[in-house]
């Protein structure tokens, strides 16, 4: 009886358990992929939000600057 409950707990294992770990861990790589992207993306935008605001824009009578389009 012992030999037959353990053939049968290593075929459960085998066929059900062990493949749902290995896709959680391909999903797991997966989020970890996507979440390091948007961090870098993020860090990409940060970045030139805090480029933007140490620009300074020509004084509004400056003879060389143009209006702003709006549209």
């Amino acid at each position: 009886m012992a030999a037959v409950t353990a053939v049968v707990t290593a075929l459960t294992i085998g066929l059900f358990v062990t493949p749902r770990i290995e896709a959680r861990k391909r999903r797991l790589g997966e989020v970890h992929a996507a979440r390091d992207t948007f961090g870098a993306n993020m860090l990409r935008v940060i970045s030139a939000c805090s480029l933007l605001q140490r620009y300074e824009l020509p004084p509004a009578d400056d003879p060389g600057r143009r209006p702003c389009v709006n549209g």
